[in-house]
């Protein structure tokens, strides 16, 4: 049997912990105080780094969340988090070496052969043509969540942290943008395939 994949994320939990406390999603924190989703979104993941281009001082935007927490810069920006080389760790396990209860939990279906579906990149590029079809939120919910575009398949929560949304908005976006894709009338293969 083929190994499984374990992955973790990190991020920075101090940041999560600090806006969470006091609101209940980074989007109303931002849209209460004035910062960017984007950039909360990026540091709290531990994708942009809270030091200048230079290196030698924090950027404005951390010391003003710093100072909103009523933190020091490199209380709740620590630079050794941010130094990782990715904030995503991941190992392979044998599925014989976890132990049986796990097993049973554990056990996925047999993942679906594409490489049919995909003749001459006409089905990728029909999956493109889809999602371009889709409004600014919509569409950054489905690249998101399904890993389109390069970037890896992402939970309801992390996708909400990144566009400043709560899980149950997430699901109902994503229902409506599915929803919406259908609409195209595009063939049942391609849905499939996202």
């Amino acid at each position: 049997m083929e190994p499984i994949r374990v992955e973790a994320r990190i991020r920075n939990n101090r940041l999560y912990k600090s806006i969470f406390n006091k609101y209940p999603s980074v989007h109303k924190f931002c849209r209460e105080n004035g910062f960017e989703p984007q950039t909360v979104g990026a540091l709290l993941n531990l994708k942009k780094s809270p030091l200048t281009h230079r290196g030698d001082d924090y950027l404005l935007v951390c010391k003003n969340i710093a100072d909103f927490f009523h933190y020091e810069p490199s209380e709740l920006f620590p630079i050794e988090i941010y130094s990782m080389v990715q904030p995503i760790i991941s190992f392979e396990i044998g599925f014989s070496q976890l132990p049986h209860h796990e097993q049973a939990v554990l056990r996925l279906p047999e993942p679906r052969d594409i490489s049919e579906d995909v003749i001459d990149g006409d089905m990728v590029e029909q999956v493109r043509e889809m999602i371009n079809k889709l409004y600014g939120r919509e569409r950054r919910v489905i690249v998101e969540r399904f890993g389109l575009e390069g970037v890896l398949p992402k939970t309801l929560r992390e996708v909400g942290e990144i566009i400043g949304a709560n899980v149950d908005a997430v699901r109902r976006i994503e229902k409506k943008a599915l929803e919406r894709l259908k609409q195209y009338h595009v063939h049942k293969n391609v849905l499939d395939y996202i």
